[in-house]
């Protein structure tokens, strides 16, 4: 009976094996192109009643066999076909295939053919920057590749997203499978990851108008695939930092970039999440390289509060590193939880989410008595226990840096004590450097405080 088969079939325009379409509203439409190589009625179907025989396109969930879609008719035009797959589930692996109904003799016949197979409907996030957000971990851990977690890979063919993502570069481990994982436990559905950063690359290298040459990759691929996302995740700045790009030229380039995004990809609301740079660790001192860093930190700090839906997240406590710029496998998998609870929180409302202690007020109540409060205390602050000599607090006023005497917290302030007094205006940082030699938490979250650069202090 089925042995009345045609091997006719090319597809044309159709989902990539492996490929993860993003859903809207918990459902996709997939547009299915091809052509039949000769004529598809041909003598293999001549027991079949033609007038009444049709060829469906269908969508088979391979978990359980079962039909994502009620089998569909394909438009034909000549031996070309198309054919609209619509509200297709969250959900998979699943497989495209044809048939041929035979509605007198109730047979089903497969067209035998181009099949597409294990391609999910989820959510897609785009992956973008330097080192960090390729990923350069190269401890041993687990950390093992799932159906369900797929990949773009050097952006050019869908996989199971396995390390490293791309080719390219000398990426290993990063942060975003774990990251996927997370998300994939938490939404009950598939995600897919579309990795373009790559190591050393400034943020020129993502503005057209500079140098462009990773943002307009990264654009000719999603726009030749018509390919629609989520979300961006960025992680970058050593680059800049290490050129000595000041943070105000930073933070408007990185605009820039986000108001790219936005405009080419037709999403005002386009959601970008990011890191403040991690550390550097670097033999002897180099104190403008450690001003760059603060500034680029500062600029990172502070881009939520200019740019609508930009979220930032700490790395700085990142202490485990595979070398003197990139984050352990360890620190990987730990930054891809971190970014996993602040995604689930802000864009579908899951969880507790990450809010890290963030510099909020501060006060000069004496000329040589501070108060700093900060937002986003859960428990309470702790400085884990930092000599008064390395305190992550700094205060500088028109002389200098000002030495520290005594520091108290009380939960979510700091009451700090100068040496002498403050002279002219003043300001605060908090965990400064390439490599600070400590850092202040919230003890609840275990949260690590954003680094910040000049805030301001006021005199009551």
């Amino acid at each position: 009976m089925n042995n009345k088969i045609c091997d006719k079939i090319k597809l044309i325009s159709a989902p990539q094996n492996y490929e993860v379409i993003q859903q809207t509203n918990g459902k996709a439409t997939i547009e299915v192109c091809g052509t039949f190589v000769e004529d598809h009625f041909d003598d293999t179907f001549q027991n079949l009643t033609l007038d009444k025989s049709l060829v469906y396109a269908r969508i088979i969930n391979e978990i359980d066999n079962s039909f994502a879609t009620n089998p569909t008719p394909i438009n034909m035009s000549g031996n070309d076909f198309s054919v609209s797959l619509e509200n297709i589930p969250c959900g998979g692996p699943y497989t495209l295939d044809f048939i041929m109904l035979d509605k007198d003799n109730r047979l089903e016949y497969h067209v035998k053919g181009e099949r597409r197979y294990h391609f999910c409907v989820g959510d897609v996030f785009v992956v973008a920057g330097q080192s960090n957000a390729a990923g350069m971990g190269k401890d041993i851990t687990k950390d093992e590749p799932e159906i369900g977690i797929h990949v773009l890979r050097n952006l050019s063919v869908w996989d199971i997203a396995s390390y490293p993502f791309n080719d390219s570069d000398y990426a290993k481990h990063g942060m975003h499978l774990t990251f996927a994982k997370r998300m994939k436990k938490e939404l009950g559905y598939p995600i897919g990851l579309i990795p373009a950063a790559m190591g050393a690359a400034s943020i020129s290298r993502w503005l057209e108008s500079e140098n462009g040459d990773l943002y307009i990759k990264l654009k000719n691929v999603i726009c030749k695939n018509k390919i629609r996302f989520k979300a961006v995740l960025w992680y970058q700045g050593c680059t800049d930092a290490g050129d000595k790009v000041p943070g105000v030229d930073y933070l408007t380039k990185f605009t820039k970039l986000t108001e790219a995004f936005r405009k080419d990809f037709k999403n005002e609301n386009l959601p970008i999440f990011t890191f403040q740079l991690n550390r550097m660790r670097i033999t002897g001192e180099n104190p403008l390289l450690d001003r760059h860093y603060d500034e680029i930190r500062e600029a990172q700090r502070i881009a939520p509060s200019k740019i609508s839906n930009v979220y930032v997240l700490p790395a700085i406590d990142g202490i485990h590193m595979s070398d003197f710029i990139h984050l352990s496998s360890a620190s990987n998998k730990t930054m891809g939880t971190r970014l996993a609870l602040k995604v689930l929180k802000e864009l579908y409302g899951k969880g507790p989410g990450i809010y890290p202690p963030e510099i909020d007020s501060a006060y000069l109540n004496a000329e040589n008595h501070i108060t700093l409060s900060f937002k986003n205390v859960v428990g309470y602050l702790d400085d884990l226990n930092s000599k008064t000599n390395e305190y992550p607090i700094t205060i500088s006023d028109e002389e200098g840096i000002v030495p520290l005497r005594e520091s108290i917290i009380k939960s979510n302030t700091i009451e700090i004590t100068t040496d002498r007094a403050i002279k002219g205006k003043a300001t605060a940082s908090g965990q400064t450097g390439t490599n600070p030699k400590n850092i202040i938490i919230d003890f609840y979250t275990q949260l690590p405080m954003m680094c910040f650069c000049d805030f301001k202090i006021k005199e009551i």
